[in-house]
């Protein structure tokens, strides 16, 4: 028996899909018209071709419409769980002696990084010493005393210029005695008694003022036939055994700072320092220049070693999960992308490889919902419907819940496989 249209379509549509059909094959319509006074009645005479275009055209539209309902309408639905946080403290050993996570005896592996650097750099000098000099030079002593003997002055006696500069003797000197042929007299070498380029005086006489109100006085002189020189004042810059140590401080502060960082880059995806667990080492520090050092700038060069202690991020968050989820019941999921954890050692030993590390970890948790089995109860419902018994099944385990059937026309939900559920958690 062949089938018809409402046996593969809703019943609503086929019967609507038959009413035209039957209407638009319906050839029998006269038409009335006015012949000589008397009413004539023609039969219409009806196009097949038009005919059948009329039918084939409303058998697409139903199709269409099957297509629709049963192949492109959807329901959408978003369920905003409510969500706990869990909170828990745990030790973690961890050591470069293990190979594996070992969630039970909370253990997990660690392995040991080591980055150098070295630099050089040039520093200021901030010393300074004098350079300051004292003029010199030669002068000719006489000596005229009578009767004839010589005379000796001692080591640093004063000579004084015509032009009031004090010179000293650099040594001791015997003047030989006066002759008849004249006064005895010897060169000896002296300095200024003081630094600066005022004692770079010209040829000058000299008196030795200790002999002051004694017969000598007028007998022992002196002259100079050349200028002093060699007499200046000023300072030059030194360095400091306070600038050696400030340069080494400083350079090994930046290379570890340098050092930390590039460790940090060689680190694989996935992996963590244990926090403050480094050994910092200076391999060398020196300086070109000895302390004193007179010298405006100096180079200070060093080389510094930074050890760390490594671990796998997953590998912790393997034991809070082991943890946490031993303390939730049956009906609670975790959500693992809100794992937090914290970890700071209160004991480590980066040359032996190995730290305990007080963990703490933090997650939320919501009730867990089935879809599957929503699916089977929300079909072919209305969106009132389809949150009442949401709503009821999972009453205050939800904050939030919203419903779009698709396309705007559609009441209700299609069937099971054409209804999405997402679980929202922004």
């Amino acid at each position: 028996m062949p089938k018809k249209i409402y046996d593969v379509v809703p019943p609503k549509v086929a019967h609507a899909v038959e009413h035209m059909v039957r209407s638009q094959g319906d050839g029998k319509h006269k038409k009335k018209s006015t012949h000589r006074g008397k009413t004539v009645h023609h039969k219409k005479q009806k196009s097949p071709l038009g005919r059948r275009v009329l039918v084939g055209g409303g058998v697409v539209v139903a199709l269409l419409l099957v297509l629709v309902f049963f192949k492109l309408a959807k329901a959408d639905i978003q369920i905003w769980p409510k969500l706990e946080e869990i909170s828990l403290q745990e030790t973690v050993i961890a050591n470069t002696s293990a190979t594996a996570v070992d969630a039970v005896a909370k253990v997990v592996p660690l392995r040991v990084v080591v980055q150098e650097e070295s630099d050089q750099q040039v520093f200021d000098a901030t010393g300074s010493s004098s350079t300051d000099t004292k003029a010199s030079g030669t002068i000719r002593i006489y000596n005229k005393v009578t009767p004839f003997s010589p005379l000796t002055l001692k080591p640093g006696t004063h000579f004084l210029s015509d032009s009031g500069k004090f010179f000293v003797s650099l040594s001791k000197v015997t003047i030989p005695a006066a002759t008849k042929n004249g006064p005895g007299s010897i060169e000896i070498k002296v300095q200024a008694e003081e630094a600066g380029s005022d004692y770079n005086i010209k040829p000058s006489k000299f008196s030795v003022p200790k002999l002051s109100g004694t017969a000598y006085y007028y007998n022992i002189s002196a002259e100079s036939t050349a200028a002093m020189t060699g007499g200046s004042l000023g300072n030059v810059k030194r360095v400091t055994k306070d600038d050696i140590e400030r340069a080494a401080d400083s350079l090994t502060k930046n290379l570890f700072t340098q050092a930390e960082d590039n460790l940090k880059n060689k680190l694989s995806a996935g992996e963590m320092l244990v926090e403050g667990a480094l050994l910092k080492e200076v391999v060398s520090a020196e300086s070109d220049v000895a302390p004193e050092t007179a010298a405006n700038t100096f180079n200070e060069s060093a080389k510094v070693k930074v050890s760390a202690l490594v671990l796998q991020i997953e590998d912790l968050k393997q034991i809070a999960k082991n943890k946490i989820t031993s303390q939730l019941s049956s009906s609670h999921v975790l959500l693992e992308k809100s794992l937090s954890i914290q970890q700071s050692p209160t004991t480590f030993d980066v040359a032996a490889g190995k730290a305990n590390l007080n963990t703490q970890f933090s997650a939320k948790t919501y009730s867990a919902i089935d879809s599957d089995t929503l699916r089977n109860l929300v079909q072919r419902k209305s969106s009132d419907q389809i949150q009442e018994i949401i709503n009821s099944t999972y009453q205050d385990k939800i904050s939030q819940l919203k419903v779009n059937l698709w396309p705007f026309w559609v009441k209700k939900s299609p069937s099971q496989n054409r209804i999405n559920i997402d679980l929202m958690f922004e």
